[in-house]
């Protein structure tokens, strides 16, 4: 084979190689370091105040609460504990018992990283391997 089809094969073998691990790496960064949404709709019993149990663990921040119309339910109407992995739905005029409660909330997947200064560290590193492959395919153009 001449020199020059060897350059080529071996820059798209560099390329190839390149978008395969960034689209694994940026997938590992993007799951370590972005909070995940929930919805979770829930049905009431007939039995108000209630605690509504999170379907997902580690919580970290309600978004909303709607009832069975798809109306907003004020804050004043539930206690906010979703840190420890729950709602409490006060009685109130809002929801009526057997209604269904769609609870909206942010939580922390499976191998969420909670410091941020990793964060940071971890969105860096697909700069770093792209800057790798950019220089590795310059040197062997440069052969």
């Amino acid at each position: 084979m001449n020199k020059k089809g060897s350059l080529v094969n071996s820059l798209v073998g560099v390329f190839l190689i390149g978008v395969a691990l960034i689209s694994v790496i940026f997938s590992f960064v993007g799951s370590a370091t972005t909070l995940s949404s929930q919805t979770d709709s829930l049905s009431v019993p007939y039995a108000i105040p209630v605690n509504i149990t999170l379907t997902k663990d580690s919580p970290v921040a309600l978004v909303s609460v709607l009832n069975a119309s798809g109306s907003v339910i004020p804050a004043s109407n539930y206690t906010d504990a979703i840190s420890s992995g729950y709602l409490t739905m006060l009685d109130n005029s809002t929801v009526v018992d057997g209604d269904s409660v769609e609870v909206t909330y942010t939580y922390k997947a499976d191998g969420y990283v909670d410091s941020s200064n990793v964060r940071l560290l971890l969105l860096l590193i697909p700069l770093f391997v792209g800057l790798f492959f950019l220089l590795k395919a310059g040197r062997i153009a440069g052969k």
